[in-house]
């Protein structure tokens, strides 16, 4: 990894500050936005807080990896005992525009601009303030300590309508410090390049006339699959369907119990971790997500961007409302969470729609890499002025 920068003459500087290479959302987001500025002409460097995990492999060539080696840290906290040796990298690299991936990020160069950094500095933001104010204690102080410092911060972008207008009632940022870009999420030669899933049980079972559910995501207690399991038998005692659910995590074996003592123990597979979830979506007839939270929703995005319809629950984020365009009922069906009742109701809704595979990608153009990127790189230049 290099621990320099190699100047150009004429291209713009940006680096990306992000916590681990771990998998995650969030890395995705920071990935996914250097491919596209980087395509844009733009030279990108990442600021990690520990640079082990499997995303790190996918940052693309050219881009130069610092990595503070916080092994023994946790969390965000990677970060923050990495203040200085941030400070040290934007002493040394004034002409360099600092972006924060969402979390505590932004926090962090906020607290560094607050002592005097001199660096341009924007934090992306994906999710209401509001919910933090209201949360936990560690919450709340997160919430105080970004009202009071995101001020110091030439720019924050908000990744969805509810985190835009909240950043300007809660935390006052000034109309011209704040943007609206939606997270860059989808490659478009990945949903080309991506070939369905024929070989799985199930795939078979959708020539004898059943439909085909998918979900996916950690398996933890703020995905709530719980829920869906127990929606899936409310639905299956009616209709044809099965499901499959992606990912891997903590409550895998109480799920697997709960699978067990479902009415259709069989027609459920809790696959578990794929790096193929495209080549899934591009087999089945729905996307379910199931979460109580959520700070966005990217897996709807990647569901529309392969022409597949979505039920979804209506966070208190309000991210998953803001993907399917305050509840169109042209990409899926929205419902309250925690509610496996609703959740039963809005799969039996969207099974017996036909939906328009055109307008469903249609409206994932909107979270392009390409499309993210050009906004990014106008906002860069906005407040580089």
């Amino acid at each position: 990894m290099n621990n320099k920068i190699e100047q150009t003459d004429n291209a713009i500087q940006v680096a990306l500050l992000m916590q681990s290479g771990e998998a995650g959302g969030v890395q995705r987001v920071m990935i996914n936005l250097a491919k596209g500025l980087q395509a844009l002409g733009v030279k990108i460097c990442f600021l990690i807080g520990d640079a082990q995990g499997d995303m790190i492999r996918e940052i693309p060539s050219g881009c130069d990896i610092i990595d503070f080696k916080r092994t023994k840290c946790r969390g965000d906290s990677k970060l923050f005992v990495s203040l200085l040796a941030i400070r040290k990298f934007m002493r040394t690299h004034p002409d360099t525009i600092l972006i924060g991936a969402p979390g505590l990020a932004g926090t962090a160069l906020a607290f560094i601009k607050f002592l005097g950094g001199k660096n341009k500095a924007i934090a992306i933001v994906d999710n209401r303030c509001s919910l933090l104010k209201d949360g936990t204690v560690y919450h709340t102080a997160v919430y105080y300590i970004n009202k009071l410092l995101f001020r110091f911060l030439n720019g924050v972008v908000a990744a969805h309508t509810a985190a835009f207008d909240e950043q300007a009632k809660f935390y006052h940022i000034k109309k011209k410090n704040l943007y609206k870009i939606y997270h860059p999420l989808v490659d478009p030669l990945k949903i080309i390049n991506a070939c369905p899933i024929i070989e799985h049980k199930f795939i078979r079972d959708k020539k004898d006339g059943a439909q085909l559910l998918l979900a996916a995501g950690r398996l933890v207690p703020e995905k709530d699959f719980s829920t869906l399991l127990k929606a899936f038998d409310i639905v299956r005692a009616q209709k044809n369907i099965r499901l499959i659910v992606l990912g891997d995590g903590p409550l895998k074996n109480a799920l697997a119990n709960q699978l067990s003592q479902s009415r259709y123990p069989e027609d459920v597979d809790l696959f578990g971790y794929t790096d193929n979830v495209l080549g899934f979506m591009k087999s089945v007839d729905l996307f379910v997500l199931s979460s109580q939270k959520e700070a966005f929703g990217n897996v709807l995005i990647e569901a529309l961007s392969c022409g597949i319809p979505c039920v979804a629950t209506d966070c208190d984020s309000k991210g998953p409302r803001d993907i399917m365009d305050g509840g169109n009922p042209s990409y899926g069906v929205l419902c309250p969470p925690n509610n496996p009742i609703e959740l039963a109701k809005a799969i039996d809704i969207a099974t017996e729609i036909s939906y328009d595979s055109r307008v469903l990608k249609k409206r994932a153009e909107i979270f392009t890499i390409g499309h993210s990127a050009r906004h990014y790189l106008r906002t860069i230049k906005e407040i580089s002025k």
